[in-house]
């Protein structure tokens, strides 16, 4: 019983991680959507226009790179309860 209890926790973390990374993927497309550089493309000469967009994506990669972490750190986390509550509910462990 504790076992089957244990997988209905992880299956509601599950969706959770499931839920935050929509949120994650909203955040990010919204976060670009919203960020105009159509001034800084006018004004840009055409030899800087790579650089700028370089920089331009280095401020999402941040918030991507930061939060993309935790999400991992907490999938990395539940597989490993599943897999631990895998072995010791097989009898030939």
């Amino acid at each position: 019983m504790k076992a089957v209890n244990e997988m209905k926790r992880l299956a509601t973390k599950v969706d959770e991680m499931q839920k935050q990374r929509i949120a994650l993927h909203k955040e990010l497309r919204d976060a670009v959507q919203n960020d105009d550089i159509t001034q800084s493309l006018v004004v840009t000469q055409e030899s800087d226009i790579d650089a700028l967009f370089q920089r331009e994506i280095a401020k999402h990669n941040k918030m991507v790179k930061n939060k993309f972490y935790i999400v991992f750190l907490s999938v990395s986390c539940r597989m490993a309860k599943l897999t631990k509550l895998n072995l010791f509910s097989d009898p030939g462990y």
